[in-house]
């Protein structure tokens, strides 16, 4: 029997992960993939150590900084593949984005680059041309979540908002240059 190929998805923060990563692993068991899914600070460990059988580490990002952890990671015998958690919603410009959220070694060193959409992956496109046969516009499991076909699938918590409520106008951020801890002269 032939052994299945493990994919290894981490989740740093649970509020914002889980149900898009556990959406991700029924897509891949699917498949036929082997799916280790959990906090990154309980998995990273052992893949850093090459305790766990060799397979497809799935990381959040490939950000500039992280150059020494993606090697050792590249080197126990993974392939690295990232879908950045942001997807360049956090800057004005996806350029702007990926000069913070990546590096060319990084990007070398990864097998695959999932992108969002179409200017997520213009973009990486644009900046990473020798990597361009690596790099997908593949949409976001994070937003497969807003099609029709899983309106079901929040109906509750949508209906008991609107019980509660009524109409409301939600605006979605998480207000830090606004609401930061910081100062205004500190930042």
């Amino acid at each position: 029997m032939r052994k299945k190929p493990v994919l290894y998805i981490l989740m740093e923060v649970k509020a914002r992960e889980l149900e898009s990563r556990t959406l991700l692993a029924l897509e891949a068991a699917s498949r036929g993939f082997s799916v280790v899914i959990g906090n990154q600070s309980y998995i990273k460990p052992s893949i850093m150590l090459g305790r766990y059988p060799s397979g497809i580490y799935f990381d959040k990002s490939i950000t500039r900084g992280k150059e020494e952890q993606l090697k050792t990671v590249v080197r126990n015998g993974y392939y690295l593949v990232s879908q950045d958690e942001e997807g360049g919603l956090l800057d004005k410009s996806y350029d702007q984005f990926l000069s913070v959220r990546s590096s060319p070694e990084n990007v070398n060193l990864a097998t695959s680059i999932f992108c969002w959409g179409r200017h997520d992956y213009e973009s990486w496109t644009r900046n990473y041309p020798e990597a361009k046969s690596k790099i997908y516009c593949t949409g976001s499991p994070r937003t497969d979540f807003w099609r029709s076909d899983f309106q079901e699938y929040y109906k509750k918590d949508v209906d008991d908002i609107k019980y509660r409520f009524g109409s409301l106008v939600l605006i979605s951020s998480n207000f830090a240059q606004a609401n930061s801890h910081k100062t205004i002269e500190e930042r």
